[in-house]
């Protein structure tokens, strides 16, 4: 019988890596949708400046024409569709890992915004959108006397 060195390390990468599987797999953008279908989201970047809140989506192959933005209240919902290229064959193997289709997003804003204030720009693949705040919600300085 041969002996063999026990590393715990070996064992806690392997549990790092099942823990990973577990909590990421159900999130990942190849879940199926209705009747069977992939569904995507596209990634966003959101933060908070001193005059507006700042939403960055990744919409890589999408045209501008493509793109509706919404604002209700304080729902902001940024939709659209990626339209399917031809498919690509090589020998005998067939390898789809692009998404394609209709996404939606929607975030809730902290307050009531001005729709009619947002900007939306389209460069790149990147949509950037920038919700101004209204003016009671901007930081106010305040003179101590």
């Amino acid at each position: 019988m041969e002996l063999m060195k026990w590393t715990p390390t070996n064992e806690l990468r392997d549990f790092n890596r099942m823990l990973t599987r577990f909590f990421d797999e159900p999130f990942l953008p190849t879940a199926q949708g209705e009747a069977g279908k992939r569904v995507w989201e596209p990634k966003v970047d959101i933060y908070d400046t001193k005059d507006a809140f700042i939403i960055k989506a990744e919409l890589p192959g999408i045209d501008k024409k493509d793109i509706k933005v919404d604002v209700d209240g304080r729902l902001l919902t940024l939709r659209g569709e990626r339209k399917s290229e031809t498919e690509k064959k090589e020998s005998a193997y067939f390898r789809r890992e692009m998404f394609f289709g209709s996404f939606e997003r929607t975030f809730t804003l902290p307050e009531a915004v001005d729709p009619g204030q947002i900007k939306a720009e389209y460069k790149d693949g990147i949509l950037h959108l920038e919700v101004p705040k209204p003016e009671e919600r901007k930081p106010k300085q305040i003179e101590v006397r």
